[in-house]
């Protein structure tokens, strides 16, 4: 039995070899007549593989032609890009801002020529148990900012050990100024 089913798989790819154009025409309208079970297929291929696709996707698209082709594409379709990235913050609240607030404070700290380094939000809240560093009340998330203990213009960095949380307001409130001195107003 196996040796007949060796034959025919043979000779289907001597004919798919021979026939490229039949070949690619038959595999499509297969797909068409198929295309919920394809899909089915990959839902489930892409949640068993997904660390191992992420990883794919991420190296493939760090290369210098890809990153010169995605910048290309953004100048050139820059309402769509906008879109796109609306709809990734609405559905990722949480990510969209972690990255706005390393974003600024990386860009704030190399304008300065001052370290920087990726900082977790979520980290920096737990280390400070909830507890804002201006005002010492405790913290709700949803009111959560880092604030810079020495202020990124004044020379310090963007590091975990220069940032604690604080309360929105508290933050605005301090500006730039020392804490000291805020204690003594």
């Amino acid at each position: 039995m196996e040796d007949k089913k060796e034959i025919a798989r043979i000779r289907a790819t001597k004919w798919c070899l021979d026939n490229p154009e039949r070949a690619a025409a038959s595999r499509r309208a297969w797909y068409l007549r198929n295309k919920e079970k394809m899909r089915l297929y990959n839902l489930e291929y892409r949640k068993i593989n997904h660390d191992e696709l992420v990883e794919f996707d991420r190296k493939r698209n760090a290369t210098e032609e890809r990153v010169a082709q995605h910048k290309k594409w953004r100048d050139a379709h820059p309402e769509t890009n906008r879109g796109k990235v609306m709809k990734w913050r609405k559905d990722n609240p949480e990510k969209a801002r972690e990255t706005q607030c390393n974003s600024q404070g990386a860009r704030r700290a190399r304008m300065k020529n001052s370290p920087y380094e990726r900082i977790d939000p979520a980290i920096v809240y737990a280390k400070d148990g909830g507890i804002c560093g201006i005002c010492g009340k405790h913290l709700e998330m949803s009111d959560f900012t880092m604030d810079h203990i020495v202020p990124i213009s004044k020379g310090g960095g963007h590091l975990e050990a220069n940032v604690h949380s604080a309360h929105r307001l508290c933050n605005i409130r301090r500006g730039n100024r020392p804490l000291n001195i805020l204690y003594s107003i």
